[in-house]
């Protein structure tokens, strides 16, 4: 049975970051699917991501390995992680100060399973995601 919920979020109105978190009790009963979550006119889900650090991805989907490739414009503390679909941390790739310019890792992908992974990339105060496919 579908059902519509209407909740008044206006005291936070006036805050910049808000986090809504929904919980379900079912005392064990059936799964619970939420869709056409609305907040104004404000699409959510949508985290504007900074580009202002090239970064890309290649192969992608892959299925040997595949190259993770940035630029920096100025030297700075990098830290690289290969993350699960959960946001678990699988690998730590890079975590030290690199000099300004264009930076290059390549993965093996030999011990990981076929499906989706994201890689994020965190310099100074900047953090990147973007997702890759292991198509074994």
């Amino acid at each position: 049975v579908w059902k519509t919920s209407n909740m008044n979020l206006g005291t936070y109105s006036s805050f910049t970051n808000v986090l809504i978190k929904i919980v379900n009790v079912t005392d064990g009963g059936n799964n619970l699917y939420i869709d056409n979550i609305n907040l104004g006119l404000l699409p959510t889900g949508i985290n504007v991501m900074d580009e202002s650090i090239p970064f890309s991805i290649y192969p992608n989907p892959a299925n040997e390995a595949f190259t993770i490739s940035y630029q920096l414009p100025a030297a700075e503390k990098v830290l690289v992680g290969l993350l699960d679909v959960s946001g678990r941390i699988l690998r730590s790739m890079e975590d030290e100060v690199q000099s300004s310019g264009t930076h290059q890792i390549i993965i093996d992908i030999e011990n990981l399973s076929a499906g989706m992974y994201f890689i994020r990339l965190t310099t100074g105060n900047r953090s990147i995601i973007k997702k890759i496919i292991i198509d074994k």
